[in-house]
């Protein structure tokens, strides 16, 4: 395998596109299309891709699926982590995400909860008015 390909396999593994990562390894910008397709259909640079695929989930400990954007983002700031943008890139946009899940719950009343409590205001309001008014009928048809 050539220098290029190896860069290239490196770039592939570590999630850029396949023009990208011709681009990146040092492929013509004219020809890059073409080259990452040939090198794409070899089942030796396949093999590798997914070989050093496999070697960077283990040494970020785990899977895709386990991935810590704040630990990532943390480890990057203090050093301990190279920096790659498309690993970074996620790892920010993913933040919002997972960190809306940890909201503390909140102690007020549902909008339905506040509906009713509203209807059975306005219901007692209304009942006590009538009462009032019934009561003054009574009066009335008691003193006559």
């Amino acid at each position: 395998m050539t220098p290029r390909q190896r860069s290239y396999i490196e770039h592939r593994a570590a999630g850029l596109g396949q023009e990208r990562a011709a681009l990146a390894a040092g492929y013509a910008a004219a020809s890059a299309k073409v080259s990452a397709s040939r090198m794409e259909r070899d089942p030796a640079i396949n093999d590798a891709i997914n070989a050093a695929r496999k070697s960077r989930q283990e040494a970020a400990g785990g899977t895709a699926e386990s991935f810590d954007p704040e630990g990532y983002l943390l480890a990057v700031v203090r050093g301990t982590e190279p920096a790659d943008a498309v690993r970074v890139g996620a790892a920010r946009a993913l933040l919002p995400f997972l960190k809306a899940r940890e909201r503390a719950p909140v102690k007020g009343a549902t909008p339905q909860q506040t509906q009713r409590t509203t209807q059975r205001d306005g219901e007692g309001q209304l009942l006590s008015e009538w009462e009032t008014r019934a009561a003054g009928i009574r009066k009335k048809l008691g003193a006559t």
